[in-house]
């Protein structure tokens, strides 16, 4: 398991496998986030583990278990940590 920071990227060209007819997104208002690996944690944590921990009860994961990326506050990420036995030397 990967922690990782999100950076923002240059914006997108529209898509060609989505013709702009059927877009949702206005003109020019493409963009994308990359994900940079910072640290490998020292021990996995289980979509398992989360789901049974009370701290982390009001996750989006929990509550809408097909989010692929939601939201995650300071106090669940450093819970997270914490059940991964992984620390950061800094925060950026």
């Amino acid at each position: 398991a990967l922690l990782v920071q999100p950076q923002p990227c240059a914006r997108l060209p529209p898509s060609p496998q989505l013709p702009p007819s059927r877009s949702t997104a206005k003109e020019g208002d493409w963009s994308a986030v990359e994900f940079v690996p910072l640290k490998s944690l020292t021990a996995p944590v289980t979509l398992e583990q989360i789901k049974s921990d009370p701290k982390l009860k009001d996750m989006g994961l929990v509550r809408q278990s097909r989010l692929s990326v939601t939201p995650v506050s300071i106090e669940q990420f450093d819970h997270i940590l914490k059940l991964a036995s992984t620390t950061l030397s800094s925060r950026s």
